[in-house]
């Protein structure tokens, strides 16, 4: 199973534009995530066609199970 943290953030020109990232140690708090998300706004180190990164919208823990297909 492949756990992620997408981050999802508001631009400049009203869109919505999701970083992912791969969750490497235990769960995060919510005050932590908040505090990363504005570091990351205010750093402006994320460039997107849609303008900078503007506003925290949401943050979510996403877990994706894969199962491979025997189509042989």
């Amino acid at each position: 199973m492949n756990v992620y943290m997408n981050l999802t953030f508001g631009t400049a020109e009203g869109r919505m534009y999701t970083v992912r990232v791969p969750r490497a140690v235990g769960t995060a708090g919510p005050s932590l995530v908040k505090n990363a998300m504005d570091a990351v706004i205010d750093a402006n180190c994320v460039k997107t066609s849609t303008g900078d990164l503007t506003a925290r919208e949401r943050a979510s823990i996403v877990k994706v199970t894969s199962e491979d297909i025997d189509v042989a």
